[in-house]
């Protein structure tokens, strides 16, 4: 791992989005209109949305994994150590580090080990709890409304929807809660519904940060895991298999160089999007136990106690071989 300065105006916004699956998403060609806002950024020539990959099948595995900068299962020590946490890594560089989740406190050992000591400004459920009853994930909007940026931020946004049940994501007066209806499957209508919420808290998130940075600006959103609605005879998540990892992922940035490389990946992973972060964050990683075009996604266990699957890129012939590791 090494370091670089930087003295330029700088925020980097990582948006952790939940349970979310890229098939019920228009943009990524969905017969619902589910994310209409989302195709009217998708005009702008800053912004790029592709399919990407996991590093685990439920939040705790992928987050622990995304968060940390981990690229292999069976690495607990750099796990729990949080040399190459995002967050440290930002604090380290003299970032502002601001942490605003609608779960409770449990989830910030999975973002950082510390229990928050990599952090400057935590908001949690457990802090807002009637806020986040009444405000369900809006409640992050309000509460970033609060905060005061400098000249270097660090920001994690830390969602609930779309986590199972469907109809609870929704805040207080939100009118499209039963916007799709009389489909084939009421969970599937339920679903949508709230990716369409989705669509919307989302384009808020990109609007706010559009107007209020200045200088170089950042904005990733990546889900932690899919949610199987029928696929493979599967729903919801937690089973180890490639369908639970595929995930969207969204970007949108006023640095050219970065959008090209990002462009540049077919079908990103975790590790690639979290060693991403890490760089305009000032810290090129280097992991030694890197193979070329080979990644991981966990299954229940973050250190692959519970099994794993080793997958390979065929960037040439855009494929992917996946091996379960029991």
């Amino acid at each position: 791992m090494s370091a670089r300065g930087g003295g330029h105006p700088i925020t980097v916004v990582y948006v952790m989005g939940e349970s979310i699956n890229a098939k019920h998403m228009s943009i990524f060609g969905y017969e619902r209109e589910t994310t209409p806002l989302m195709k009217k950024l998708s005009e702008k020539g800053d912004f790029y949305y592709t399919e990407g990959i996991a590093g685990g099948v439920c939040t705790i595995a992928s987050s622990k994994f995304m968060a940390n900068v981990i690229y292999e299962p069976n690495n607990g020590k750099l796990t729990n150590s949080c040399e190459t946490s995002l967050c440290k890594l930002a604090k380290d560089n003299g970032f502002k580090v601001i942490y605003i989740t609608s779960k409770f406190n449990k989830m910030i050992t999975s973002v950082c080990n510390m229990s928050g000591k990599y952090m400057d400004v935590i908001e949690t459920a457990s802090t807002n709890k009637a806020h986040v009853e009444r405000r369900k994930d809006d409640c992050i909007l309000d509460l970033l409304d609060k905060q005061e940026f400098t000249d270097k931020n660090f920001i994690i946004l830390h969602k609930r929807c779309a986590h199972t049940p469907y109809t609870a994501v929704f805040p207080e007066g939100y009118k499209n809660r039963t916007h799709f209806k009389n489909g084939k499957d009421k969970k599937v209508d339920e679903y949508d519904n709230a990716i369409l919420y989705e669509d919307t808290w989302l384009y808020r998130v990109f609007n706010k940060f559009n107007r209020r940075t200045h200088g170089k600006f950042y904005i990733i959103y990546a889900s932690d895991h899919n949610e199987l609605l029928g696929e493979n005879g599967l729903y919801s998540h937690g089973y180890l298999h490639p369908a639970v990892a595929d995930i969207p992922v969204i970007v949108q940035s006023n640095d050219a160089e970065f959008m090209r490389k990002f462009k540049a990946i077919y079908k990103p992973t975790h590790y690639e999007i979290s060693k991403m972060i890490a760089e305009v964050l000032g810290f090129q990683i280097k992991n030694p136990n890197e193979e070329k075009d080979v990644y991981y996604i966990n299954g229940l266990d973050y250190n692959g106690r519970a099994g794993y699957i080793r997958l390979k890129k065929d960037i040439k012939n855009k494929k992917i071989e996946y091996e379960l590791v029991n």
